[in-house]
């Protein structure tokens, strides 16, 4: 499924916002089952 050009943007001025992307963020915040939920729901 392809990304609309809205989540791109909101991704995009989230990275230029907080220096890392969003799934970075997340990644580092949360551990192993939800990590894994929340980055596949992501893709």
């Amino acid at each position: 499924m392809a990304r609309l050009d809205a989540e791109t943007a909101l991704l995009t001025t989230f990275q230029k916002e907080y220096g890392d992307g969003l799934a970075k963020v997340l990644s580092d915040e949360f551990s192993r089952d939800l990590k894994k939920v929340i980055l596949t729901t992501m893709r």
